[in-house]
């Protein structure tokens, strides 16, 4: 994302346009700025002072093609089957299918029809390399921010509609969204929770713990997005 440093960059824009200015020669850049020979000609070599993007150059998953996301989507559509049960039936029509692909892809679509239905979506994750490849994908269309209990009630309180799309493999899904939160929502809220299959990652598990703003939710997510 232009304006945004990647979180291994050992220079600042200021310092990458300083080296792309100067004629002294490259060894001496290196020593004065402290950085390596091989730094100091990538980014004399480029024209611009932004990093460059992350993730896989072709929008969509490194592990299905196009044409087997599309698969997946519409049988998740048609079926309302929860993810362990998709991965089952489309396995053998799909090898190389596996939970974190099969989740992902799911979570692409979810926001991408979000976002293309002109909603303000906002992204919240831990890992800062899939925020990034959310940032490329989507291209500033959607907000991205790191996952933190006050960014995490923030946003909660302020949603329309909260879906919650937690994997973590072999495991329960963590309880992040607490019944405290759900309780302090806008009025008409809605809440969607993809790892139902897994024990949720919204603490309520009945309309009555929602309390009397919500309208809850814990079905299929494409349909809900």
């Amino acid at each position: 994302m232009a304006g945004s440093l990647h979180g291994s960059a050992r220079t600042t824009p200021r310092v990458r346009a300083e080296l792309q200015a100067s004629k002294e020669a490259t060894g001496t850049l290196a020593q004065r700025y402290g950085l390596s020979r091989t730094t100091v000609t990538k980014w004399r070599a480029r024209t611009t002072t932004d990093d460059a993007p992350m993730g896989p150059s072709s929008r969509h998953s490194t592990v299905l093609t196009l044409a087997e996301e599309a698969m997946v989507v519409e049988f998740r559509r048609r079926t309302l089957l929860p993810l362990d049960d998709v991965l089952g039936c489309l396995c053998d029509s799909i090898p190389k299918l596996t939970r974190s692909s099969l989740h992902r892809c799911l979570e692409r679509h979810a926001a991408r029809m979000a976002v293309g239905a002109g909603a303000d979506v906002t992204i919240l994750d831990r890992s800062l390399r899939r925020l990034r490849e959310l940032d490329d994908l989507f291209g500033g269309r959607a907000k991205t921010r790191f996952s933190s209990l006050a960014a995490l009630e923030e946003e909660v309180l302020a949603a329309d509609v909260v879906v919650g799309a937690v994997l973590v493999p072999g495991a329960t899904a963590p309880k992040l969204v607490r019944r405290e939160m759900l309780r302090a929502m806008k009025r008409g809220a809605v809440i969607v929770d993809v790892a139902i299959d897994q024990g949720a990652a919204l603490k309520p598990r009945s309309h009555d713990a929602c309390g009397p703003n919500l309208c809850s939710g814990w079905r299929n997510p494409l349909l809900r997005a």
